[in-house]
């Protein structure tokens, strides 16, 4: 079932369609460093994909935001997203 545009949980479809559309294009102009600043900012509190966002990030050259994802694990007790062991 469609939300109702306007209705509860219209925007979050919208922003999901929207993430989706763009993990489509990145990965059909191979703009693969691009991907896990999608990742990221399509998660709802999941730890494990926060983690994989970081490792995805740390394989593209992004150390910035790899150890940025560390820290904000770090705080929830999450281990590290680049080793997946505890924080370093």
């Amino acid at each position: 079932v469609e939300p109702v545009p306007g209705g509860p949980g219209w925007r979050v479809a919208a922003a999901r369609a929207d993430f989706d559309a763009a993990s489509l294009l990145v990965t059909q102009i191979g703009a693969a460093t691009l991907e896990p600043f999608i990742q990221e900012a399509r998660l709802e509190n999941d730890p494990a994909a926060l983690a994989d966002a970081g490792r995805r990030y740390e394989a593209v050259g992004a150390a910035g935001h790899a150890r940025r994802l560390t820290t904000e694990l770090g705080r929830q007790g999450r281990p590290d997203p680049v080793s997946g062991g505890p924080e370093r």
